[in-house]
């Protein structure tokens, strides 16, 4: 009943085909830029947890001495 309401062809939309359209299409260039400045902090935090995560491991391998 709920995927009655939901527009078919913008499920699939990633985020930044959303962010183009929200700035082009629609003529709300501002709040395609917060939104974008949004992303950029939510995956530059993913980026350094991910590095952080590798090295740690890296060196607990190396520690083990597994290479």
């Amino acid at each position: 009943m709920l995927l009655t309401l939901v527009d078919q062809a913008t499920t699939t939309e990633t985020i930044a085909v959303y962010l183009w359209r929200m700035g082009w299409e629609f003529a709300r260039v501002s709040d395609a830029a917060a939104m974008s400045l949004i992303l950029l902090v939510v995956v530059s935090l993913y980026i350094f947890i991910a590095i952080r995560v590798l090295r740690r491991e890296r060196r607990r391998l190396a520690e083990e001495g597994v290479r």
